[in-house]
């Protein structure tokens, strides 16, 4: 499975990837505003490919695996339509558009091959590059968790976003 843009690849994530993904998510600025330490634990690259209901794509650029959607599929038996979403790209290749289409891709790849009926993600709500990448692929806010998340000393507010199959939400 790979899908090929005009600057990038998509594809799985292979164990051969792991010292370009650890160079590259091993950075402060990239890991500041994500749910990971830094500095990165390469263990946590091994432990991508013991879930069954976890899929890991890969970002590469020239060769060189610069960043990462993850998608994981609920497995709970009300919940098993549900996948959530996670991404990570190198610094230096911030604002090139490039997680925007790669997001795209995999909940594309979601609704059509995996049948999921809902993508969901939590983002820092000070993190407003990651929120309008997620605006940018139709997610919707579903609701603000405040200080939901405590990371260096520090409380944050997670902001909930989901992107629907049929791309309808109930008003509540």
């Amino acid at each position: 499975m790979e899908f090929k843009f005009e600057n990038f690849v998509l594809r799985k994530l292979k164990l051969t990837d792991k010292n370009d993904y650890i160079k590259n998510i091993n950075d402060a600025d990239v890991l500041k505003l994500m749910g990971g330490e830094y500095p990165y634990n390469p263990e946590k690259f091994d432990k991508l490919f013991t879930s069954k209901n976890f899929i890991s794509f890969a970002i590469e650029i020239n060769n060189e695996v610069v960043g990462e959607v993850g998608l994981t599929i609920l497995e709970r038996k009300i919940q098993n339509h549900i996948g959530i979403i996670g991404y990570w790209l190198a610094k230096r290749y911030w604002g090139d558009g490039i997680i925007t289409k790669a997001i795209k891709c995999v909940c594309d790849y979601a609704f059509k091959e995996i049948k999921l009926k809902k993508i969901t993600t939590e983002v820092f709500t000070e993190n407003i590059a990651s929120i309008r990448v997620l605006e940018k692929n139709n997610f919707i806010c579903e609701g603000v968790l405040k200080k939901h998340a405590f990371k260096n000393n520090k409380f944050y507010d997670i902001a909930y976003y989901s992107k629907f199959y049929e791309q309808q939400i109930l008003k509540c």
